[in-house]
């Protein structure tokens, strides 16, 4: 069946088939709550500009996913977005691993480190919480 046969729930959920993904993890890389990305699978709320956006930066193509026209990449190299998702998916799997073995004074230093290298990680973190 073509795509664009698909409404946007089936084509998000073809998103994360293609990625191997949860519905967690998908809505965590893009950036919306995920009871949010949850409204949009069932169908039961559009997409918003900041979902779009986020999407967008995981390299698909907004028009694919609005209409089911053209592919689901955008011209960027697919074998590129998978190599960033598998580096992705490490990183997620390496801190669940380092979070099971680490003790208190490793897991502040982790957290430290995060928001020294990355300081949108606590705006952000702060605006997910906001939203729940």
């Amino acid at each position: 069946m073509k795509s664009s046969q698909y409404t946007i729930p089936k084509r998000l959920k073809l998103i994360i088939d293609e990625r191997n993904l949860s519905m967690k993890d998908f809505s965590y890389m893009v950036n919306v709550p995920y009871q949010t990305m949850h409204s949009y699978f069932l169908g039961r709320r559009k997409i918003g500009l900041d979902a779009l956006m986020g999407i967008s930066h995981c390299g698909i193509d907004i028009n694919w996913l609005m209409t089911g026209e053209g592919t689901m990449y955008k011209s960027e190299s697919k074998n590129l977005l998978i190599e960033r998702q598998n580096t992705l998916q490490d990183l997620i799997e390496w801190i669940k691993d380092f979070e099971d073995k680490a003790d208190d004074k490793q897991w502040a230093w982790l957290e430290t480190q995060i928001k020294r290298n990355f300081p949108e990680f606590e705006q952000w973190q702060q605006h997910r919480y906001d939203a729940l």
